[in-house]
């Protein structure tokens, strides 16, 4: 697969941390746009102690990311979407999470949605069955 123009064009302008950053996520990438951004980086020539530095920055931030995704959902914010928040404003909290990277709150979102839209759905099932006796 071939790499748009605008790729081409932006590469070079890209800071060298940039560069690493992408080559540090490389699911977010074709291959391609990696390879190119290897490439970049080789005709840059950079000091070795500069390329181990930007490398550490780049893998701290990663344990970081890592660290913010496995953070879970708290009881109380729990217990709110259970009651409150099972229909959209619930979906609109779970899309803001997984944006900002907290990926577990966001699947614990979900989940804690879905065990409340069941139970309403029971708890109003077994309310018409009674009421009709």
């Amino acid at each position: 697969m071939s790499l748009p123009p605008d790729f081409w064009e932006t590469l070079p302008q890209k800071t060298d941390i940039d560069l690493y950053e992408m080559l540090a996520h490389p699911d977010d990438y074709l291959p391609e746009a990696l390879a190119a951004a290897k490439e970049e980086l080789r005709k840059r020539n950079l000091p070795p102690e500069q390329s181990a530095r930007l490398e550490k920055i780049v893998e701290s931030e990663k344990v970081e990311e890592n660290a913010k995704a496995r953070i879970p959902l708290s009881w109380p914010m729990r217990i709110l979407i259970f009651l409150l928040c099972f229909g959209l404003l619930g979906i609109v909290l779970a899309l803001y999470y997984d944006s900002k990277g907290f990926k577990h709150k966001a699947r614990d979102c979900w989940v804690t949605m879905g065990v409340s839209v069941v139970a309403h759905l029971l708890f109003s099932l077994l309310a018409v069955l009674h009421s009709s006796r």
